[in-house]
Parts: structure tokens; sequence; C-alpha cells
């Protein structure tokens, strides 16, 4: 039997020892007024008025203790469903707890996993200390060399300082060169205007050959070709440039040396700009 059925039978046995002995006492003293009424019902005519009020009264009480017993059993009936409901509450915390069960085996095996994963994460913490000594081994030996490179490295400075004062040098010396390039070109073009036929000679005493443009100053209108004093340039020399295509102008062979040589822009046909990778030769008359 269950709690609930337990409760309810010992409430209602409670309810009908009291309800009887109530009764019992009421009787018992309703056969004890009888009793006395009919030994006194001579001398005490006057008191039975008063009896039977008292008996009216009585039965006042018992339907006030009736009604007292009916609130009792609709009170009883409330903790009765109270018990369900409870019972029902316990029913649902079963399955509650059950599933909480099942949970904490979720987590038990989670937890067996995790105990794997962190002796696998020691593991790799060892190897990553190994590592880290290692690296810090490789760092040591960097700072080492990064301190040899910047031994170099002063050294390197210095000869750049040294190679710039060399470039400017030598920029001094292109600059005279340029210049001595101009005053030459003042010469010859006066010459040609006094000889016209000079420059279609000099074209013609010109040998055939082929070459690329491999550098372009348009500042200082230098043109750098890949072909030089192994081909038998010469200074003077005059390349017609092109790119297959279009002729663009002529350039004046002003220095020559091996594998490459220098020329001056001396004609550009307007719109044309002479770019690296075009070619060069003295074919073109």
């Amino acid at each position: 039997m269950s709690p609930i059925g337990r409760v309810f039978i010992v409430l209602n046995l409670a309810l009908s020892a009291a309800f009887l002995g109530f009764s019992g006492f009421y009787l018992h003293n309703v056969d004890s007024y009888k009793a006395k009424l009919n030994q006194e019902i001579k001398a005490h005519k006057a008191d039975n008025t008063r009896n039977e009020e008292q008996i009216a009264k009585l039965s006042s009480d018992l339907d006030a203790a009736k009604a007292d017993l009916q609130t009792t059993n609709a009170r009883l009936n409330e903790k009765v469903s109270a018990l369900k409901a409870s019972d029902e509450e316990n029913k649902d915390l079963k399955s509650r707890l059950n599933k909480l069960q099942a949970s904490m085996q979720s987590v038990e095996a989670s937890l067996s996993t995790m105990a794997d994963t962190v002796e696998r994460q020691n593991a790799r913490n060892a190897e990553l200390e190994k590592a880290f000594l290692a690296a810090k081994q490789e760092k040591e030996q960097a700072l080492n060399e990064r301190s040899d490179m910047a031994d170099r490295l002063a050294v390197a400075e210095a000869d750049l300082a040294k190679a710039n004062t060399r470039i400017e040098a030598l920029q001094g010396e292109i600059n005279e060169k340029v210049a001595q390039i101009r005053d030459f070109q003042v010469r010859f073009d006066a010459a040609i205007a006094k000889v016209p036929q000079l420059d279609r000679i000099l074209r013609g005493a010109v040998p055939p050959i082929d070459g690329t443009v491999a550098n372009v100053d348009g500042n200082l209108k230098l043109v750098t070709i890949t072909t030089g004093s192994e081909a038998e340039v010469k200074k003077g020399y005059t390349f017609a440039i092109h790119d297959g295509k279009t002729y663009k102008g002529e350039v004046e062979i002003i220095d020559v040396m091996e594998g490459a040589a220098v020329g001056r822009i001396r004609q550009l046909v307007q719109g044309a700009s002479i770019r690296k990778g075009d070619r060069a030769t003295t074919r073109i008359n």
C-alpha cells in the first residue's frame, strides 16, 4: 500500500474515533440527563424546559461538530490532493534523478576522457619544454649571429659610405663628360651645317650592329645598349631605336665598354619614348 493510502486510512480512523468518542460522550450525557429527569420528573418539572434547551444547545453543538467534521473532511481531501500532487512531484523528481544519474555517468566518461587528454597534454608539454629549450639555444645562437651581423653591417656601412663617395666622384665625371658631349654635339652640328653630306658619309662607315636597350636615363637623355667593344661599337656610331614595329629615334654612342655602350639621344620622334627592351641597330639609314 502506498504512503498516501496509509495516511488516508489513519486520518479516517482518527476522525471516526473522535466522532465515536464525541457521540458516546453525548449519548452518555443524554442517558444521564434522562435518568435524572425520570428520577426527578415529578420534583423538577420546572427544569424540563431548561433541559430541553440544553438538548437543543447540544443538538446545535452536534450540528456544529458535524460542520467541523465536514470542514475537516474537506481539508483532508485537500491534503489527499496535495499528497497526490506530491506523489506526482516525487515521480518527476525520480525521473529527473534518473536523468541526473545518466548525466553523471556521461560526466564520468568525460572525466575519463579528460584524464587521457591531460595525460597526452602533459606529454605534449614535455615535448614543448624540450622544444622551448632548443628554441632558447637557437635564440642565443641567433643573438650571437645578430651581433656578428651588426659588426658586418658596420663594415658594410663603411663600405657604402666609400661607395657613395666614389659615386659622387663618378657623377662629377659624368657631368663633365656630358658637358664635353654637348660641346662636341655643338661642334658636330656646326660641321654638319658646313658639310651636309658628312652625316651620310659617317653613316655609311658604320658596320651593321644590333643590340637591345638595357637602361634609359630620361633626365640626362642617356641610353645604355647591350653591345659594346666586342661588337666593334665605337664612339660616334649612331643607333636607330625601334620596338620591332615603330621607329622611335636615334642614339649617338658617347662611351663604349665590354658588353655595353652608352649613347645620347640625339633625335626622338614626337610622342615616342625609348624604353628598356627596345631594339637598337645601325642597319636603318
